[in-house]
């Protein structure tokens, strides 16, 4: 998730006063994250260079790269989760 994407998410929690924070834990992350992205797709779709970069994944959680394993196979589904692959 871009910090556009979450800077968006996080206007639209503080601009609706009806929106309950407790319902949306019994929503997966993995949904919310969907849909906050497929909300705020660009009118041509998601490029590959919008993707997140390792480094942007592993700062979004105040973690460098190197706290991920060697095959980079965690920090990829990390990638995948945040961006509601």
């Amino acid at each position: 998730m871009t910090k556009e994407t979450w800077d968006s998410f996080l206007k639209v929690m503080n601009d609706d006063p009806n929106t309950d924070v407790i319902d949306l834990t019994k929503e997966k992350l993995s949904k919310i994250i969907a849909d906050t992205n497929k909300d705020n797709a660009p009118a041509d779709g998601w490029k590959k260079e919008d993707r997140l970069t390792n480094e942007e994944a592993a700062a979004s959680l105040d973690l460098e790269t190197s706290d991920f394993s060697d095959d980079g196979e965690d920090l990829e589904e990390l990638k995948n989760i945040m961006e509601g692959n």
